[in-house]
């Protein structure tokens, strides 16, 4: 990595997962959350860090910075990133060591977000890559699919309980 320097908060034991498509190979993000008192959560969101890998000033950093983001379309995407960055090195798989920029909050029982808001850079290794259509009819309870432990599913429920409706899983 390039940012060797860099204090990382190290949150690899937690039960981070990404939920994208079935197809989906460039996870670049993944949430982790934790039942609070009074009804509170305490969610991290964790973002892949390309910075990590990308040399500021760089081709590549200049070639992304014009494209800006990904394209996504029917079928396919054209990334802003070269594949072996954006489906690898930069792609939150499970059971892989990442570098990431998170955000730590917690909500409120109503939803709202507090004021105690932290940005930080860290490592996280995601636990699982879950897959929308199949965690909407797990928590239906239909389909065949089932989480790989209790705390993934833990996970799950929190999230679809405690996020508001829009953040909600979508088929």
């Amino acid at each position: 990595m390039l940012d060797e320097g860099l204090v990382r908060e190290d949150l690899t034991a937690l039960d981070f997962v990404t939920i994208d498509s079935a197809s989906t190979e460039d996870m670049d993000d993944a949430l982790f959350a934790k039942a609070l008192p009074d009804d509170k959560l305490q969610l991290i969101v964790a973002i892949a860090d390309p910075t990590a890998w990308i040399a500021e000033g760089s081709k590549l950093d200049k070639a992304a910075k014009i494209r800006a983001f990904t394209n996504y379309l029917p079928g396919f995407n054209i990334p802003m990133l070269p594949r072996e960055l954006s489906d690898d090195l930069c792609s939150l798989r499970a059971n892989e060591v990442r570098p990431v920029l998170a955000c730590r909050m917690t909500l409120s029982a109503d939803g709202t977000i507090e004021d105690n808001i932290e940005f930080f850079a860290a490592t996280i290794e995601s636990k699982a890559k879950l897959v929308y259509d199949q965690v909407s009819d797990w928590l239906e309870n239909t389909g065949d699919w089932q989480p790989e432990s209790e705390a993934i599913a833990e996970q799950v429920r929190l999230l679809a309980a405690n996020l508001p409706t829009p953040w909600r899983v979508a088929s």
